[in-house]
């Protein structure tokens, strides 16, 4: 398990938040291979990375990780199960982490899609549990 926990969360997706979480790891805050790739100019392309929303399920917030490149434009956005759209965060240029705010949302089952240039990045789902 040790080494599933350090592995790059944005390649490796949310088994290594789990893993963070059964280590008794912040696996919100201990991201370090997501922290060195972003460091290390010799990983940074053209191409945007968008890592999986985590903690999933959740309560009040969840976290992406991201790497937006200069000139490109992106948003995540979030659908109840009937596909109303419930909320849109634009996700800025560079290495971030995005918060969501999940509190005003009730129990269930979440869809959100992931954008970057209007091409379709990522769409799965976030399960909230009150």
């Amino acid at each position: 398990m040790y080494k599933i926990e350090l592995q790059n969360p944005i390649i490796d997706g949310s088994e290594v938040y789990s893993a963070r979480v059964m280590l008794g790891i912040d696996a919100v805050n201990s991201t370090p291979s997501f922290k060195n790739m972003m460091a290390n100019p010799s990983n940074s392309n053209t191409l945007p990375v968008v890592g999986k929303i985590y903690p999933n399920p959740t309560k009040d917030e969840a976290y992406i990780d991201y790497q937006l490149p200069e000139g490109q434009k992106g948003t995540v956005s979030f659908y109840n199960i009937t596909g109303q759209l419930l909320s849109e965060y634009t996700i800025s240029n560079g290495s971030n982490k995005l918060t969501i705010n999940t509190a005003t949302y009730k129990s269930g089952i979440y869809f959100y899609k992931v954008l970057v240039n209007d091409n379709i990045i990522e769409n799965e789902i976030l399960i909230i549990i009150k």
